[in-house]
């Protein structure tokens, strides 16, 4: 098994080809793609805010809408994408 260091060099390394071959700056890597969704909205997001979605958004996003984000003070209201 490797070391913590060697994962994170690896991880690093990683991120940079990925930006290289973006054109990023910077970037971030995350093991599954809720792990991205989760974090991006915790850091976007306060108490009292509130999200418009899509009613056809993924179930385990739609889950953090309506069991964890109300508990932070976030609402949500979903909309239909074949109702313009």
């Amino acid at each position: 098994m490797k070391d913590d260091k060697e994962m994170s060099e690896k991880m690093n390394e990683f991120i940079d080809k990925v930006c290289q071959m973006e054109g990023a700056a910077a970037g971030f890597a995350f093991a599954s793609g809720m792990a991205a969704v989760y974090s991006t909205l915790a850091a976007l997001l306060n108490s009292g805010d509130h999200i418009v979605s899509a009613g056809s958004v993924f179930g385990a996003t739609h889950s953090l809408f309506i069991n964890y984000f109300p508990k932070w003070g976030i609402e949500t209201t979903y909309f239909d994408i074949d109702k313009p």
